[in-house]
């Protein structure tokens, strides 16, 4: 035989079969006493067959007649950091190099329906080689390890391997466990051979293997504790861990964060040490490899741990230096600022970030932001009670309050049952001021129609904190700031451009001196038609004044002029004097349309004039 020939007596080639089970069993149909023997004869190694060399398994190929190309999705290839599976990287941990595992279900099917001697129609399919693949697709069942062959080649040596446990395997398959397919081993197998698999964000840009051994050991500590055993684990509970972390890394439902924060919110250790809150994972991720495919869980893990733990400057998580504190502990602020444990204890049950319910806890228990950290250097040296913060922001005692009332200025630490009286920072009345003269016109005298906050306010009537938010809006188009002044009363603006923009809307009544001018009669009389109920009137707010005014619509005016209408305004119609037209209007009947006594002022009904005209 020319070693380009095909064999005498072939078998077909098995659905996901491993290239070793091939040629397993055609060495022992063409009489072949082991997988070596044959391998030597066809002059290549089992070693290299096992591991993928693609010219013995083009070889491999024409010998078994079976189409070029069939063999390599199923045969594993020996790369310098591991292994390759189809394009899938692996590594030894993901193998099972041992021992051989079956599912007897499947082996069974193969001896009913399968062409050949019957005890060569069983194969090795290649996801049975993998250690995370602990269940059959087929069959829901969890795969068998056998016992008794030797290691080494023979764990190769398919044929050979399962020929004794033929007998048995009505049993086997009795006695195998029911186990679902995991979402994670349903995911690993079909990023091996599935034409249109599932896209999974958070995990396809991860290794093979190293989205196996993620899933596993996140399951593992969300479903058995931060010090699970691994040694006392069965099949099932890691067929159960793998789901588990499957479904924390991909979010479906409990996510990574969530698991760290149940760890850290369950952990009972006497401080924040990442060994004792996070058990296995983190042993896991620090200590017992240093694979940056696993970096995405250390960056997570070491970010969550930042942000709800308290770690600073001169920490270290996973070799690389904590470079901005974000969360302090009672004990960490006492180290970093100085002040005794029970005066910051004090300070924080006052701001109110901490509750009565906390100071039962242990100093590095009670947690709260870094930041406000900074707000406690200020305390003795920088803090001001709320009359101090007037005179260093130069603003009257009515202004200052308003100030604080109105939110624009805020203490940080409110008097209370702890501290007695309001304290401000510098820092906050600098910043107040800064935005107050943000771009403000340096002057050296006020002129005409400019005025500093509070006085603008009364003459344009308004108020100061409508005026400061003018400014701190950006909606006046000028500001000055006064050289001879500080501080608040430095702030120079417009008056008229203030009345302009603090202006409401126009109510389109008109007013009592507007009624009066028209109609040609008093105030008096007007106010009469008004409380008399003659002339609709009503209330409304003065867009320039922002008093109250009675004011009269146009259109009940008009009504009013064509039903009625004013001795003045009729004698200037007719062109006569006042005292001779009602002299003539008398002397022809027609009476007043109101009651001297309670309209003062002389009005005409319109129509009773038509039939004086008359006569």
């Amino acid at each position: 035989m020319t070693l380009h020939s095909q064999l005498a007596m072939k078998l077909p080639h098995g659905e996901t079969e491993t290239p070793t089970s091939f040629a397993s069993r055609l060495a022992a149909l063409n009489g072949c006493p082991t997988l070596r023997d044959f391998c030597h004869d066809m002059d290549f190694t089992v070693y290299d067959l096992a591991h993928g060399k693609q010219h013995v398994l083009g070889r491999l190929e024409r010998l078994g007649g079976v189409v070029q190309g069939e063999l390599s999705p199923y045969a594993l290839e020996r790369t310098e950091d591991g292994f390759s599976l189809n394009g899938q990287r692996l590594r030894k941990q993901s193998l099972r190099r041992e021992r051989i595992h079956v599912c007897p279900a499947c082996l069974t099917r193969d001896i009913a329906v399968r062409e050949g001697p019957p005890a060569l129609r069983a194969f090795a399919r290649a996801y049975w080689s993998l250690a995370p693949i602990r269940t059959c697709p087929v069959h829901a069942t969890a795969l068998v390890g056998l016992d008794g062959h030797r290691m080494g080649v023979h764990v190769y040596d398919f044929a050979r391997a399962v020929e004794p446990m033929i007998a048995h395997l009505e049993r086997m398959v009795g006695e195998a466990a029911p186990m679902p397919l995991s979402p994670l081993e349903s995911y690993l197998l079909d990023r091996l051979w599935s034409v249109e698999r599932t896209s999974v964000a958070s995990l396809d840009s991860l290794p093979w293997y190293a989205v196996a051994r993620a899933c596993e050991m996140i399951g593992a500590v969300a479903s058995f504790g931060p010090r699970f055993n691994a040694g006392s684990m069965s099949t099932t509970d890691w067929v159960r861990a793998g789901g588990a972390g499957f479904r924390i890394i991909t979010g479906d439902g409990r996510t990574f964060v969530d698991l760290i924060d149940d760890l850290r919110n369950a952990s009972t250790a006497h401080d924040w040490g990442l060994r004792a809150t996070f058990g296995r994972l983190y042993e896991w991720l620090a200590h017992e490899n240093e694979d940056p495919a696993y970096d995405p869980f250390r960056r997570i893990l070491r970010e969550r741990s930042i942000e709800t733990m308290p770690f600073g400057p001169g920490d270290e998580i996973f070799g690389e230096p904590v470079a901005v504190r974000k969360i302090h502990s009672i004990r960490s602020a006492h180290y970093e600022t100085g002040r005794h444990q029970k005066r910051l204890r004090k300070l924080l049950l006052e701001v109110g970030v901490i509750g009565d319910d906390d100071l039962a806890k242990t100093d590095d228990r009670i947690l709260f932001p870094a930041e406000i950290a900074k707000n406690w250097l200020a305390e003795t040296s920088e803090a001001m009670s709320l009359n101090a913060a007037g005179e260093y922001l130069n603003a009257p005692r009515v202004q200052i309050r308003m100030l604080f009332e109105r939110g624009f200025i805020q203490p940080f630490v409110v008097g209370g049952k702890q501290v007695r009286s309001h304290a401000f920072s510098r820092a906050e009345l600098d910043a107040f001021l800064a935005r107050l003269l943000n771009g403000a016109v340096p002057i050296d005298s006020v002129a005409q129609g400019q005025a500093n906050i509070p006085d603008a306010g009364r003459q344009a009537c308004c108020s100061a904190p409508e005026i400061i938010n003018l400014i701190l809006d950006g909606r006046l188009r000028w500001v000055g700031r006064l050289r001879s002044a500080t501080g608040y009363l430095s702030v120079i603006v417009n008056v008229d451009e203030v009345r302009a923009l603090i202006r409401l809307p126009d109510h389109g009544g008109l007013s009592l001196r507007e009624v009066e001018r028209r109609i040609q009669t008093s105030t008096m009389a007007v106010k009469a038609l008004i409380r008399e109920g003659h002339l609709p009137a009503q209330e409304a707010i003065n867009p320039t004044n922002r008093c109250p005014q009675t004011i009269v619509m146009p259109a009940d005016l008009e009504e009013f002029r064509a039903t009625f209408v004013s001795l003045s305004e009729l004698a200037k119609e007719r062109g006569l004097a006042s005292r001779r037209l009602m002299g003539e209007l008398r002397e022809g009947g027609v009476q007043f349309a109101f009651d001297p006594g309670a309209v003062e002022g002389h009005f005409y009904r319109r129509t009773d004039l038509i039939g004086a005209e008359g006569r």
